[in-house]
């Protein structure tokens, strides 16, 4: 529980914070006891926590029809996103498949030896202000806002750890994953085909021949067939896995409302292995790689709301207990305030409002970290109360966001920047 409470005091407030929420104030324990009890605890233990809330929230009894309004914000997200509404099951997935998203995103760890060892140490050209970093990735369900799998390691491919055991067996036959460019990879398309996942990637103006030609012509659409590859690592990948050593995909074109502002100008391309136009019409797909937005809000909640980088402590142990921790608890608030989403959404089409509201999220961050020990631990206090407490503060001062709104970003100079690192995150901390 007190790794889960998080770590904005000191250890030893922390402490006399939880025992005095049981009511057992004058058996607290020193923070020396807590650092050498906390080593007999395998990080996999979130893990499987995770694991158990992901399971309870799929249960067909549990699901209910709502649309996470995530990707309002985002910059990729058109006005045309309600086209495919109709398209989005009561299952809260697309078509009847799960959409889920992958990323990656570089964790700072602190500089010690042994988190050398297990991480990696980005440094510049001259070799000067050598930090430790670590790769972490999710496997996010874009649509329901949980958090499926996840690891953290040294800095390598992030197709690898989609691959891996850990993370791969979270998905299931028949889903949909969501891609960015950087995973526009012959061995994972062809890793998805074998084990019936389809994907949808967003695509970069290099790449396979295929695809370059497709960007020079006027066409919208086209389905063509990738060939293995010439690297040797992509053919001896596929060929040990007996991957098959060509896939049909489909390309399409899509303008991007008011001129757009990606680098490949007002146009962008996407990849899918769904070739079946009629059953999948081409407008829909937009709007459901627009999805993938959440996931970046996600990684912007777990490092600056639950704060994912504030360690307590310094072995990879312990970086691994905290991660996992952040993790389950991102998954756990997901499911808990989706019953109070629903309800927020009922509301406003009641009232016929203009903008959405949603669940504050720092808001339902901190009642979820205060009422933690009294929901798992706590046995003078019944789940069902502190399920309805919650779900009472969740519902508090919602935000409010505007159906396709936009706004240009200010540049940010280099001594704004550091203005901001230096002294304005910390008093937000």
């Amino acid at each position: 529980m007190l790794i889960l409470r998080g770590h904005k005091v000191s250890l030893q407030n922390g402490l006399n914070a939880v025992f005095e929420s049981l009511k057992q104030l004058r058996r607290v324990p020193t923070a020396s006891a807590f650092c050498q009890a906390r080593q007999k605890l395998k990080p996999s233990i979130f893990i499987e926590l995770n694991r158990l809330v992901c399971e309870e929230y799929y249960k067909p009894e549990q699901l209910e029809p709502s649309d996470n309004p995530d990707s309002a914000d985002s910059a990729d997200s058109a006005d045309s996103a309600d086209s495919a509404d109709s398209a989005d099951s009561a299952e809260q997935g697309w078509r009847g498949r799960r959409v889920l998203g992958f990323d990656g995103t570089y964790v700072n760890v602190p500089d010690t030896p042994e988190l050398r060892k297990a991480f990696s140490v980005q440094t510049n050209q001259l070799e000067h202000g050598q930090r430790v970093q670590a790769l972490a990735g999710v496997l996010y369900d874009v649509y329901n806002d949980i958090g499926l799998a996840s690891d953290i390691g040294p800095k390598q491919g992030e197709q690898d750890i989609l691959m891996s055991d850990a993370v791969w067996s979270a998905t299931q036959p028949s889903d949909v994953l969501v891609m960015d460019r950087n995973f526009v990879d012959f061995a994972l398309i062809a890793w998805a085909v074998k084990h019936n996942r389809d994907v949808v990637i967003r695509c970069p103006t290099n790449g396979f021949t295929a695809i370059q030609a497709f960007w020079k012509t006027s066409e919208r659409e086209r389905v063509v067939t990738l060939s293995l590859p010439l690297h040797p690592n992509t053919r001896r990948f596929v060929r040990k896995h007996r991957l098959p050593e060509s896939v049909q995909v489909r390309l399409m074109k899509f303008a991007l409302p008011n001129g757009g502002n990606s680098r490949n100008g007002d146009t962008e391309m996407l990849l899918t292995t769904l070739c079946d136009a009629a059953a999948f019409p081409t407008h829909e797909f937009y709007s459901l790689y627009a999805k993938r937005w959440n996931q970046e809000t996600y990684f912007d909640r777990i490092k600056n709301i639950f704060e994912l980088e504030r360690f307590s402590g310094t072995s990879e142990h312990t970086i691994r207990q905290d991660f996992f921790g952040v993790i389950f608890l991102a998954t756990l608030e997901g499911a808990l305030t989706q019953p109070t989403q629903v309800k927020l959404q009922a509301q406003d089409e009641r009232r016929h409002t203009q903008t959405r509201a949603r669940v504050n999220r720092v808001i339902s961050y901190v009642a979820l970290v205060n009422h933690v020990v009294a929901l798992f631990a706590d046995p003078s206090t019944a789940p069902e109360q502190t399920l309805e407490d919650l779900q009472y503060l969740f519902a508090q001062t919602p935000t409010r966001h505007r159906t396709g709104r936009r706004y240009q970003r200010p540049a940010l100079t280099a001594s704004r920047k550091l203005r901001f690192h230096r002294y304005t995150k910390r008093i937000i901390a």
